[in-house]
C-alpha cells in the first residue's frame, strides 16, 4: 500500500486537516463545514467501502478524502497536494499555520455545489457540473435570468452553467445525499434535455435550510429559480413523478420536521383529458406519505395558472424590490398551504380512505381576498357543488348565471364578467333552447360529452 493511500485510509489524518482549519471534530459525524457560514453542524466524516475516510457536508455539498480536503481549503491545485504526499511519512503532517492564513473557499459558488460527485458510466457529474458553472459568465447568466423573470443570485444558487462545446445552459441535478449523477440542459431556443450518461435527480439549492417554511416541490430547475427568487424554498422534481426515491432520502435526513407541499403543473391536455402534472403531484406526494410515515400534501398552482414560475411572473414585479417580491411569494405560500390537499390513505384492505374531518375554528385564514364568478356563491379557483332534486332548475339557474357572465350581471348577486367552458351530457338541441331563450353569446363554449351507461359501484370506487 502506497504512503498517500495510507493517509487516505487514516481517520485521525482527515480529523488533523479538519481541526487545523478551525473544526471542531470532537464528534466527527457531527462537525460545522468550513466552506460556508455552518452555524448547526451539517457534516461529519465516515469510511466507504474501499476503506478510505471522507468528510462530506450535507448542505453546500462540499466533501472528499484528506488531499481534496487539503486542496480546498489551500487553494492548491490536487496534483501539486498529491505530489507533496508522496514524501510524507508517519502520521499526518500538517500544512504551516502560514499557508493557511491565505485559505479560500470555493471559487465560485457551483464548485461548492459540485465538490462531491460519482462517477455513472464512466464520468463524474461532479466534474462536468463543475467545468460548466465555471465556464458561465456574468453577461450570459444575466441574459437568460432576463428570458426566465428570475434573479441571476437565483440561478447561481441552483448551480446554472453554460456547456461550451454544446451551446447551452446546465443545471446539475443531485440524489437524496446531495451527489451530483446527471446535468440537466436548455438551449437557447428553450428546448430542454439532459446530458447522455447521467441519471434524473433533484435540483436543490445552495441555503435551503435559511428559507422559511414550507418548502415546495415543484417541477423543473425554472421553478426553484424563481421560487428562490421570491424568498421561497423549493427543491425541483426531475418530472411529474419523478424523483420520489431522492426526495424521502432528502426529506428524511434534511427537512424533518419542516412541512412539505408536492406542486402540481395545470397541464391537462384537452385531446384526451388527462392531466399528468395534478396525477403526479397526487403520485409523488401519496408515495412519500407512505414510505416516511409523515403527512406530504399536494397542491395546485392558483388561478389555473400553469406553473409556479409563471404565476410569480404574472406579478409583473421589480426584481431588485427584495420586499415587492417575498410579499408575492408568501402570498403565493399561503394560497398553496390553504388549498393544499392530504394524499389518499390507504386502509388496511386496501380502499382508500379520507381522514378525519376539523371543526370550523381549525379552518384558518391565509388574509387572501376571495375573488367570486357569482358573488356569494361561486368562488374562482374554488369547487362548488350545486344539488337538488331532479328538475328543480339546476341547469336552469347556472344558465342564467353563465348568460350574465357575458358582460357582467347581476341575479341576487353580482356576476363577474367571464369566460365559460360548459361540459354537459345534455343534448345539444335543449341548450340551444336556452340559447335562444336566454341570449346566451359566445363568451361561453360547449363540449358535449355523452355518457353511453352509468358506472357501476366498483368502477366509482
Amino acid at each position: 500500500m502506497s504512503n498517500s493511500e495510507s493517509i487516505r485510509r487514516d481517520q485521525s489524518a482527515l480529523l488533523a486537516e479538519l481541526e487545523q482549519a478551525g473544526v471542531n471534530v470532537s464528534r466527527p459525524t457531527a462537525i460545522c463545514c468550513p466552506f460556508h457560514d455552518d452555524r448547526n453542524p451539517s457534516a461529519g466524516v465516515f469510511q466507504g467501502g474501499d476503506g478510505v475516510w471522507r468528510f462530506k457536508c450535507h448542505r453546500c455539498c462540499a466533501g472528499g478524502d484528506v488531499f481534496d480536503l487539503r486542496a480546498r481549503i489551500t487553494g492548491q491545485p490536487l496534483a501539486d497536494v498529491l505530489k507533496a504526499a508522496k514524501g510524507q511519512t508517519g502520521k499526518h503532517k500538517h500544512l504551516p499555520n502560514a499557508e493557511r492564513s491565505g485559505r479560500k473557499t470555493f471559487p465560485t459558488l457551483g464548485s461548492a455545489i459540485a465538490s462531491v460527485g460519482r462517477k455513472i458510466g464512466g464520468t463524474d457529474w461532479a466534474v462536468v457540473a463543475c467545468r460548466c458553472i465555471d465556464a458561465m459568465d456574468d453577461d450570459r447568466l444575466a441574459e437568460l435570468a432576463g428570458q426566465m423573470r428570475i434573479s441571476s443570485a437565483a440561478l447561481r444558487a441552483i448551480g446554472c452553467g453554460w456547456h461550451k462545446r454544446q451551446r447551452c445552459y446546465t443545471f446539475p441535478e443531485r440524489d437524496g445525499d446531495g451527489i451530483v449523477i446527471g446535468v440537466a440542459t436548455r438551449w437557447l431556443d428553450g428546448r430542454k434535455g439532459f446530458l447522455p450518461g447521467g441519471q434524473r435527480g433533484l435540483t436543490v439549492p445552495d441555503g435551503l435550510d435559511d428559507r422559511p417554511d414550507p418548502v415546495l416541490l415543484p417541477e423543473g430547475a425554472s421553478d426553484v429559480a424563481a421560487c428562490l427568487t421570491h424568498g421561497i424554498a423549493a427543491v425541483g422534481r426531475p418530472s411529474n413523478s419523478g424523483g420520489v426515491d431522492h426526495l424521502a432520502t432528502l426529506i428524511q435526513e434534511r427537512l424533518v420536521g419542516r412541512d412539505v407541499i408536492v406542486v402540481g403543473e395545470n397541464d391537462a391536455k384537452a385531446k384526451d383529458g388527462s392531466w399528468p402534472g395534478r396525477v403526479g403531484a397526487i403520485k409523488v406526494a401519496t408515495e412519500l406519505t407512505r414510505r416516511l410515515g409523515r403527512e406530504i400534501k399536494w397542491a395546485m398552482p392558483p388561478d389555473k395558472v400553469k406553473d409556479v414560475r409563471k404565476w410569480l411572473n404574472s406579478c409583473k414585479l421589480d426584481l431588485s424590490d427584495e420586499t415587492a417580491c417575498k410579499a408575492a411569494g408568501r402570498k403565493l405560500v399561503g394560497q398553496l398551504a390553504s388549498d393544499s390537499f392530504r394524499p389518499p390513505i390507504e386502509s388496511r384492505d386496501g380502499r382508500n380512505e379520507y381522514p378525519d374531518p376539523i371543526p370550523a375554528s381549525a379552518l384558518g385564514d391565509c388574509g387572501e381576498k376571495i375573488d367570486f364568478v357569482w358573488e356569494p356563491y361561486l368562488a374562482s379557483g374554488h369547487k362548488t357543488l350545486l344539488s337538488a332534486h331532479p328538475k328543480d332548475g339546476k341547469t336552469t339557474l347556472l344558465a342564467h348565471v353563465v348568460n350574465g357572465m357575458g358582460d357582467g350581471g347581476h341575479l341576487v348577486g353580482p356576476i363577474a364578467k367571464g369566460r365559460v367552458l360548459i361540459v354537459t351530457e345534455e343534448s345539444k338541441m335543449l341548450w340551444n333552447e336556452r340559447r335562444t331563450k336566454l341570449g346566451i353569446g359566445d363568451h361561453v363554449d360547449f363540449y358535449f360529452r355523452f355518457q353511453v351507461a352509468c358506472n357501476t359501484h366498483a368502477q366509482w370506487e
